[in-house]
């Protein structure tokens, strides 16, 4: 499991909390880094976490993820949509054999997009609590 602490700002719901995570030198040696850092604007980071210990706002508390749940994820976001690519190009030259390049980039781009929204649709499902990390215990 990979662990992480961080502070507790907000109560989501009874099973759920935002924490706010400073970025570890762990985050440094991950080929995702950057898009990270893009996406949070810099160093801290809030994430949903699920809560079954019932921590309140303010403590410090070390949170974990599995592993499988990052490679599931990594999945999607970087495999699945070159996949679906690849699908919409086959698809058209096997559809019309001689379509000009323009309709073969035309069914790329529509494969990617069609694997880019079933990605958002399964995404929303991942909110559950089997996927969240989970607040492991108190930090001392």
């Amino acid at each position: 499991m990979l662990e992480e602490t961080g502070l507790v700002v907000e109560r989501i719901s009874s099973d759920r909390v935002k924490i706010k995570v400073v970025r570890s030198s762990a985050c440094k040696s991950c080929a995702s880094a950057a898009v990270c850092q893009a996406l949070s604007g810099g160093k801290e980071m809030q994430v949903e976490v699920y809560d079954n210990l019932g921590v309140g706002v303010g403590q410090r508390v070390v949170i974990a993820l599995h592993e499988k749940t990052l490679l599931w994820a990594s999945f999607l976001i970087y495999i699945l949509p070159l996949v679906s690519l690849f699908i919409g190009i086959g698809l058209v030259k096997w559809l019309a054999p001689a379509v000009s390049p323009g309709w073969i980039i035309a069914g790329g781009f529509w494969g990617l997009a069609l694997g880019f929204f079933g990605i958002y649709h399964y995404s929303r499902r991942l909110k559950t609590s089997e996927y969240l990390p989970v607040v492991v215990r108190l930090d001392e």
